[in-house]
């Protein structure tokens, strides 16, 4: 015999066992339905017994102890339910510590000259230093903290410390974050002092954030802001 008529010989015995499991399968559920149909008609010619609605003294009457033992569970299953649940907490967000700013700014046709710039620099101990402007710094015990900054009003912000002669300043700006030094109005104080003297010095006019000239009520509402920070 060659694979051929093998291969054909073993597919056909396949379906022949299929087919005898699926009828032998139907026949057992069959005679399943006739016994349960028998078993249903004996089942309704019995006689049901009657049930007294008496409470047999055998029975005994549930306890006030299993009541409260399962009013003890259900509350808890239920707290712990409520724990399982996440709870939304509002987290508090600070405000960010507000800067403080005070500009001076020359008369356009007068703009500061940069050599006169640089020694009044000096003389009000406000040293060159990072990101290329001044500062005003504080040294105690081998520590040194910045209190204030002191940079040029036009981008970048720089001054050419090399090449201070060929420089005209149209704007300089005194800044501090209130929020990164201990002694806030002390620092404000300072600012303050060297901000009215750079305009006294060089006919500018001494202004804030907004372009406008800075009165004694805007001094009392930035040191009220001043007030608000905490560490």
């Amino acid at each position: 015999m060659d694979q051929t008529s093998l291969r054909v010989l073993l597919i056909v015995l396949g379906i022949i066992v299929l087919l005898a499991i699926y009828g032998y399968d139907k026949m057992s559920k069959q005679r399943q339905y006739k016994t349960d149909d028998t078993d249903d008609l004996v089942e309704q010619n019995k006689v049901q017994p009657t049930i007294s609605t008496e409470m047999s003294f055998s029975e005994e009457p549930r306890s006030v102890d299993d009541t409260v033992e399962t009013d003890d569970l259900t509350s808890i299953q239920t707290l712990e339910e409520e724990k399982e649940v996440p709870h939304e907490e509002t987290i508090p967000v600070a405000d960010p510590a507000p800067v403080i700013q005070l500009i001076v700014i020359p008369s356009p046709e007068k703009p500061i000259d940069g050599v006169d710039l640089l020694n009044v620099f000096t003389e009000m101990n406000l040293e060159f230093g990072d990101m290329g402007i001044f500062h005003r710094y504080h040294r105690h015990e081998g520590t040194e903290e910045q209190l204030f900054h002191v940079a040029n009003l036009h981008e970048p912000g720089t001054f050419p410390v090399g090449d201070m002669k060929g420089f005209d300043a149209k704007g300089i700006v005194v800044f501090f974050q209130a929020g990164a030094v201990a002694q806030k109005e002390r620092v404000f104080d300072e600012a303050l002092e060297v901000a009215r003297e750079l305009s006294q010095r060089f006919g500018a006019e001494l202004v804030d954030d907004q372009m406008k000239a800075i009165s004694f009520e805007k001094i009392d509402e930035m040191r009220e802001s001043l007030l608000e920070v905490t560490h």
